[in-house]
């Protein structure tokens, strides 16, 4: 299980997960900074989900529903499991 924090007003978020390009580029010595984070919307009109996807440059967010942010569960567990690199694997 995943451990998530909380904030003083009591939405969860998890921690940040880094990202791996800089591991495969420049010998891994100068780290992108990229990062996926994932934390409580306070939305009155409903449950949503923030995800915020950073590197060194920029910033973005999305505002998901339970659906979509399920979706987006579903489609990382599907490559997760079906990725092409590990056919021999699974």
């Amino acid at each position: 299980m995943t451990e998530m924090q909380r904030t003083a007003r009591g939405f969860q978020y998890g921690e940040p997960v880094h990202g791996s390009h800089a591991d495969h580029v420049n010998g891994g010595e100068l780290p992108d900074g990229s990062f996926v984070r994932v934390y409580e919307s306070s939305a009155a009109f409903g449950p949503h989900i923030w995800m915020q996807v950073s590197d060194s440059q920029e910033t973005a967010r999305t505002h998901l529903s339970l659906e979509s942010a399920r979706r987006v569960r579903d489609q990382l567990t599907y490559l997760l499991d079906h990725h092409y690199q590990l056919a021999g694997d699974l």
